[in-house]
């Protein structure tokens, strides 16, 4: 019996005394690879940049500053999209669905006429096809309209200025007005 309560005592001393081989920690987790970033996505097929105002139906675009935000649908009028800025300022979007470019251009060369206290200031054919006039009212209020062709509307950017910084920034709005 002694022999069996040392042998015990040896087993327990064994098993409390000695420390037992411990299984090392597993591997930390390697970090993942972050996902390659997504391509951008490709330009507009009708040639304007990225971040400019695409339309599908009819099909066109243009670029304003961000401070214009999103266009507002006209009330009652499906075709006409007015931009307007945060100091108020305003550039429309207007299109007929049916071209008539030729009844438009009479009617533009017609405002190269201006009377009545409204002078005509400037006119002419734009690059690519289109029209554009410039008038300045009798309260010194400048308008301008330019109409670009397009295979399934014509398409009109239309404004109100009287400081020649916001009639310049406004012209070059509607300058970039593209119809494929």
């Amino acid at each position: 019996m002694r022999f069996t309560t040392a042998l015990l005592g040896t087993a327990l001393f064994a098993t409390v005394g000695c420390k037992s081989k411990q299984e090392p920690p597993p591997p930390a987790p390697k970090p993942v690879a972050a996902a390659p970033a997504p391509a951008p996505p490709p330009p507009p097929s009708n040639g304007c940049k990225p971040g400019a105002y695409n339309h599908a139906s009819p099909d066109f675009c243009i670029e304003a500053p961000a401070d214009f935000g999103a266009p507002a649908e006209e009330k009652g009028d499906p075709t006409v999209e007015t931009f307007t800025s945060k100091t108020n300022l305003f550039f429309s979007v207007q299109w007929r669905q049916e071209p008539d470019t030729e009844s438009d251009l009479v009617y533009f060369k017609s405002l190269a006429n201006a009377s009545g206290g409204t002078k005509s200031i400037a006119n002419g054919a734009l690059p690519g096809g289109g029209w554009m006039y410039h008038t300045q009212m009798e309260s010194g209020v400048h308008e301008e309209k330019y109409l670009v062709h397009g295979k399934k509307a014509d398409i009109v950017c239309y404004f109100q200025a009287q400081k020649p910084d916001e009639i310049a920034m406004l012209e070059g709005i509607c300058k970039t007005l593209k119809v494929p």
